[in-house]
């Protein structure tokens, strides 16, 4: 009977927490991350608990508004079907990836938490209430992955102190004076998540910081957000159907979910820290991952990347057709983004492919950003300077190249449709006429003949490659 005391807390802390407002709903949203623990330590062992620190404690420095938010019948509605949907799904979920022999509730009670985290992010009352979906959604993720990749009491708490995250970057309740240094705590927390996610060897850290990340970087900057957590939920499925998945098929969709996950990430890396942080970071562990799948699965890649170039450069088609809509959408990026995914799908011998994903990933993240530069506003935008003033063209063409080449190892569609996008690459300035471009000030360097000794490297590299291949 005790195995089913974990979900009949957390149920009753999700109904008092949605009937209530003020510390009643605090409180009560604290009865549900505690079920969430409770029910870890009966799945795992009782070190596991130690997970429930950091999102309780992120929790407790989320204050809710003493009285509650009027809302509309439309609203409430949509809310409820919400909070339903989730939970039918998380609870399906479960039953198809059990811990164990353990009954289905006890199994659900961190995907319901997960539900929850995104029906709040989904549907908020206020600000406040969507930074607590984000808490939990970061929280929920460590605690499921804990549940295919059992780690220690040290690992678990760390993994729910990423929680914090949402709680650092939800600025609004904050005092005006202290907004610039959270802005600074922000951006060096996000760095130290994307570290911890290429460094870490156990999954729920590893994903955790990611969740961190992506919580981070919508929190300012709403687009793209909805495609961002999907490509979260899809790349989280992969230390899943390791640990829980029957292998018989488990190994097929691992394959499905790298690709469409980076599809996804794509497709919300449009600007910001998302761009900047969180692509790289998710770019890097697609290709470690892609290098460990074998010859059938490395092929459904393929097929995935290739049409996920499709739809990145139809979404751009359809903005710049689209009525009463300024068009300000540029062909460059996902054309960089399309020899990005081809030539992350294109494991060959030499390492090219990987190369030409690091160079267009560097590019992607920091070059191309869109943000106004002025010479001396501030320290991010006098980095970003910096990171841009020794990057010569040559390396974006070279990057291509290397893709192209790589591609070619791989199948001829595959090599046909990376030529097109390079070749396509290269008339993007006519096709982005009507686009505002920016200047960018380079700062003067005693180093200004590195520039142009890597433009011609880079330059005269792709030639070299192809007479050693004999292509």
């Amino acid at each position: 009977m005790i195995v089913y005391l974990p979900a009949a807390l957390f149920l009753l802390g999700l109904l008092v927490a949605y009937g209530s407002a003020g510390l009643r709903r605090q409180a009560a949203t604290l009865v549900m991350v505690l079920g969430a623990a409770w029910a870890l330590a009966l799945l795992l062992d009782p070190g596991a608990a130690a997970w429930g620190a950091g999102v309780v404690l992120a929790t407790v420095l989320l204050p809710r508004p003493a009285q509650r938010v009027p809302s509309t019948f439309e609203v409430l509605s949509r809310r409820a079907l919400t909070i339903a949907g989730l939970m039918v799904l998380a609870l399906v979920v479960a039953s198809q990836l059990p811990v164990g022999e353990n009954p289905l509730l006890l199994n659900a009670v961190p995907w319901f938490l997960g539900a929850a985290g995104t029906a709040w992010a989904l549907n908020p009352i206020d600000p406040r209430e969507r930074a607590q979906g984000h808490v939990l959604m970061v929280g929920a993720s460590g605690a499921v992955i804990l549940l295919a990749a059992p780690a220690g009491v040290v690992t678990a708490a760390a993994a729910g102190l990423l929680a914090l995250v949402p709680v650092i970057v939800a600025r609004r309740w904050v005092r005006p004076q202290w907004r610039r240094l959270l802005s600074l705590l922000m951006l060096a927390l996000a760095a130290l998540a994307a570290i911890l996610a290429l460094l870490a060897t156990a999954p729920a850290l590893r994903w955790s910081a990611i969740a961190a990340l992506i919580a981070a970087s919508t929190a300012v900057e709403r687009d793209g957000e909805r495609p961002a957590w999907m490509a979260f939920a899809a790349f989280g499925a992969v230390p899943l159907l390791q640990g829980l998945a029957p292998p018989q098929w488990s190994s097929r969709f691992q394959a499905v979910a790298l690709g469409t996950a980076l599809v996804l990430m794509l497709y919300a890396a449009r600007r910001g820290l998302f761009r900047a942080v969180v692509l790289p970071a998710t770019g890097f562990l697609v290709l470690l991952a892609v290098g460990s799948l074998s010859a059938g699965n490395l092929t459904r890649f393929q097929w995935i990347a290739a049409i996920g170039v499709l739809v990145l450069i139809g979404r751009t088609i359809l903005l710049r057709t689209a009525p009463r809509s300024p068009a300000t959408a540029s062909f460059r990026d996902p054309l960089l983004a399309g020899l990005l995914l081809l030539a992350s799908s294109a494991r060959d011998a030499l390492g090219l492919g990987a190369l030409a994903a690091v160079l267009l990933l560097i590019d992607l993240a920091l070059v191309r950003q869109d943000v106004a530069i002025q010479a001396a506003s501030s320290l991010r935008n006098r980095l970003v300077v910096l990171a841009r003033s020794n990057w010569p063209p040559a390396i974006t063409f070279a990057g291509g190249s290397l893709a192209v080449i790589a591609a070619l190892q791989a199948s001829l569609a595959l090599g046909l449709l990376a030529a097109l996008l390079l070749a396509a690459l290269q008339l993007s300035p006519l096709l982005d006429r009507d686009v505002a471009q920016r200047e960018v000030e380079r700062p003067r360097s005693a180093w200004h003949w590195v520039g142009p000794a890597i433009a011609i490297a880079c330059g005269t590299a792709p030639a070299v490659l192809l007479r050693m291949l004999r292509l």
